[in-house]
């Protein structure tokens, strides 16, 4: 039994519906907002356009988590990993520009029935291959954790996960964590 980061295909629609139209797992994600059929496939169209796109231009790395075993692969959740540049859209981009140089940031989607099964290590080590492979000038891979997660932050310390600092005056995310890539 391993773990394997893939392209996420319009084979994962359901399955992807599942994962984000679950409160328990969107709570945990930046606008909290559970996703509708129509957003899943916008996502689904909009990481097909992503992975055409050059390493130099390209912002946005999304994977399907896959757990293989020798008789068949269950779909686990999706991460992604984005550039600073990505997040000049959002109020924080101001504050962690400089907080964050040379990082990219990585968001992580898991089923319930998955969460707590040990799986983060692994997705993080094969997101830094990902990460040196398609932005070699990346230092860091960084975490943005909402201040209620408290299990991300238990599991940011047991990983032993450098914590950074605060965000101060973002409420929804304020807690700052990162590693090296290298």
């Amino acid at each position: 039994m391993h773990i394997e980061l893939e392209p996420v295909s319009s084979n994962d629609k359901h399955m992807l519906y599942k994962l984000t139209s679950n409160i328990d797992v969107m709570k945990w994600v930046y606008d909290s907002k559970i996703w509708t059929r129509a957003k899943v496939m916008k996502f689904i169209k909009d990481c097909k356009s992503n992975d055409s796109l050059p390493d130099n231009v390209r912002d946005v790395y999304s994977y399907r988590i896959s757990l293989i075993t020798p008789h068949k692969r269950f779909f686990c959740g999706i991460v992604e990993f984005k550039t600073l540049d990505y997040y000049k859209k959002y109020k924080i981009y101001d504050y962690i520009k400089t907080k964050l140089r040379d990082t990219c940031i990585l968001t992580v989607y898991i089923l319930p029935e998955y969460q707590n099964k040990g799986l983060l290590p692994y997705i993080i080590e094969l997101i830094k291959e990902n990460i040196k492979k398609h932005k070699p000038a990346a230092k860091y891979l960084g975490f943005l954790v909402m201040q209620s997660n408290t299990r991300m932050q238990y599991t940011m310390a047991k990983y032993k996960i450098k914590h950074i600092g605060q965000a101060q005056g973002y409420i929804e995310i304020n807690q700052m964590y990162r590693i090296p890539v290298h």
